[in-house]
């Protein structure tokens, strides 16, 4: 067992002078050391070295960094976009910080962005935008020196679509890439990135979306070609201050849309931008996969009705990425109940998490127009899905290229077979036979939907309520593809009696023309003393949630009204009462009264040369 013990030891004084020269020494290259840690490590190469503390900032509700790759052929536009920074420049609310590269060799710094001017916080050297270790440590540098309750990205620079953004020298920085930099962002700190914006062209695809979804809370894309001028800094900047994460995305898109209204009123540039609720893009995703398995067994057998009926979808630049809910929109018009499902579950996906605006100019100097853009678009190519696309996370976690590949390269075998549906007294009865495997018998209107697996023949009968209904057959073969369709519509109808009345001035109008006009029909009926009375039938020439437009005319009085009529299950009277007054202004009284007067010194001019003379008028 070893002891500890305070024994005093004596030393002679040369081995005292050994001891001091010795540790002397030793200090002195300690403190040498330390001093080429603080030479040499803030001057390190951000893209190689570690995050450094600046001086301290208070903490702001934004830290809003531009990762700005000018080193490319935008280069002459980025000292606009600066000067529009510094016209709003940093404040106690928001934190603006640049990392900025231009075409000049060895001038990569960061900045901070003042009101009127550009403070140099870090000179770079020169490093390369397209890299995945700059992006993440600009951020990572951002949040550790510039604290914030949230933090806003923009990527600005050109844009590839799925190939990726900010192209430095050939190198773009691809979407593995800036979805790994913002993953060990979120690993280190424990926080997404509140927003992530593409001051970019055609960065607004789903596959841009779905790669950002699990390390971004919300995105700003355009998913066309963006003018080169980029973004309006200031207002986009003076309006993210005191907003949470989704106000500031959307107010964003605000931004660009009344800057382009104001810009390209005329002539210029159709200009789109959405902001989407990365948040919600996993269950959209997951919904979206699941109808294009259900609708997948189809598409081969309708393949040429679909490449027809998409052909018209709303394309932009770049000339195989299309406008999702338009594409789906147009798919609605091949009329089949698979499809149909797939493109009503993927409009309604849409809406519940895109905020879109898009300017369509009337004259646009590129002929691309935005008259239906809706804030997310998709690779939807004509002839051929490209092979690298098939490399992209979303391609590989989607059936998106096995559904394009089903219409566009995939010939179908057909088999033959029949049916027939008739609707009599609520009961819809079917009877098929058809050379397959096995059928799927839908039956189906606006509001509801029926599926079974049967066998290749036999019958079959279902009750329903008053509507118009498709009857739909697939026919499977063994590998799950369909080889026979069949398809009818069946009506079951009732009459709806219009019982109507219309009151001009507190008094009912007896004699007044009724014009009903629903889509395009026009029904017509003359108001007698009691009203008026027009019969339709359900659903043939009327439905739920109608919106009918009803004219009156009346003497000098007429008018137009729109009434939106609710659920009719059940009903079969509807009652309109429609009340007005009509006074004639003082200009129409002159008026009135001229045309009056005129009219009676006509009709009196005409009897005066009638009259007959005094001689005529005695008898022979």
């Amino acid at each position: 067992m070893h002891l500890k013990t305070n024994i005093n030891i004596p030393i002679t004084a040369q081995e005292k002078y050994k001891y001091n020269t010795y540790h002397g020494f030793a200090m002195r290259i300690q403190v040498f050391i330390i001093l080429l840690i603080l030479i040499f490590v803030p001057l390190a190469n951000l893209a190689h070295g570690t995050p450094l503390k600046s001086e301290p900032s208070n903490t702001a509700n934004w830290t809003f960094m531009v990762y700005m790759d000018a080193d490319n052929s935008l280069s002459s536009y980025s000292p606009d976009d600066l000067s529009e920074m510094m016209s709003y420049g940093s404040n106690s609310k928001i934190n603006i910080i640049v990392l900025y590269d231009s075409t000049e060799n060895g001038d990569s710094a960061i900045y901070y962005i003042e009101h009127g001017k550009k403070r140099l916080l870090k000179s770079l050297g020169e490093v390369d935008m397209g890299r995945k270790s700059t992006l993440y440590n600009f951020i990572n540098w951002s949040y550790h020196n510039y604290p914030a309750k949230h933090y806003f990205l923009d990527l600005w620079d050109h844009g590839s679509y799925y190939n990726g953004v900010c192209m430095d020298h050939g190198d773009w920085l691809t979407l593995d890439e800036l979805h790994n930099a913002l993953s060990e962002f979120d690993a280190e700190i424990g926080k997404k990135i509140d927003v992530v914006g593409f001051d970019a062209c055609r960065m607004g695809g789903l596959e841009i979306f779905y790669s950002l979804s699990d390390v971004a809370n919300y995105a700003v894309a355009s998913e066309k070609d963006e003018p080169a001028s980029g973004w309006p800094y200031y207002s986009v900047l003076s309006k993210i201050g005191d907003d949470n994460p989704e106000q500031a995305a959307e107010q964003a898109v605000d931004s660009m849309y009344s800057w382009a209204k104001k810009f390209y009123s005329k002539n210029g540039l159709s200009v789109t931008l959405s902001a989407v609720n990365l948040t919600r893009m996993p269950a959209f995703i997951n919904k979206f996969n699941g109808m294009l398995n259900f609708a997948m067994p189809v598409v081969p057998y309708l393949g040429e009705a679909i490449i027809n009926a998409t052909r018209s979808a709303e394309r932009y630049e770049l000339h195989s990425v299309a406008d999702l809910y338009d594409v789906m929109e147009k798919l609605k018009s091949v009329n089949d109940y698979k499809l149909t499902a797939l493109a009503d579950s993927t409009m309604q996906g849409i809406n519940n998490i895109v905020y879109s605006k898009a300017w369509d100019c009337p004259n646009p100097a590129n002929g691309v127009h935005a008259k239906h853009a809706h804030g997310i678009g998709i690779y939807f190519p004509q002839y051929i899905v490209s092979g690298d696309y098939y490399h992209t996370a979303f391609s590989q976690s989607t059936l998106w290229a096995d559904f394009l590949n089903g219409f566009l390269n995939t010939v179908v075998e057909r088999s033959t077979g029949n049916a027939t549906a008739s609707l009599e007294n609520g009961t819809i009865d079917i009877t098929y036979n058809a050379n397959v495997d096995h059928v799927d018998i839908y039956v189906s209107n606006l509001s509801e939907g029926y599926s079974g697996v049967m066998p290749s023949a036999g019958k079959y009968s279902i009750n329903v309520t008053y509507g118009l209904y498709t009857v739909y057959i697939y026919g499977y073969n063994k590998t799950g593809t369909v080889v026979w369709l069949f398809r009818k519509n069946v009506a079951y109808m009732r009459p709806i009696y219009l019982v109507g009345k219309f009151y001009l001035n507190g008094a009912i109008a007896d004699g007044a023309k009724i014009t009903i006009k629903i889509g395009n029909d026009t029904y017509t009926a003359i108001q007698n003393k009691t009203g008026f009375n027009i019969t339709l039938y359900y659903p043939r020439d009327i439905w739920d949630n109608t919106t009918i437009t009803i004219r009156v005319e009346y003497g000098y009085f007429s008018r137009n009204y729109t009434y939106r009529i609710g659920s009719l299950r059940g009903e079969d009277i509807l009652p309109i009462i429609i009340k007005d007054t009509f006074f004639p202004t003082i200009f129409e009284m002159i008026i009135i009264t001229i045309g009056i007067t005129v009219y009676a010194i006509f009709v009196a001019i005409i009897l005066r040369r009638k009259k007959p003379k005094e001689d005529e008028l005695t008898s022979e």
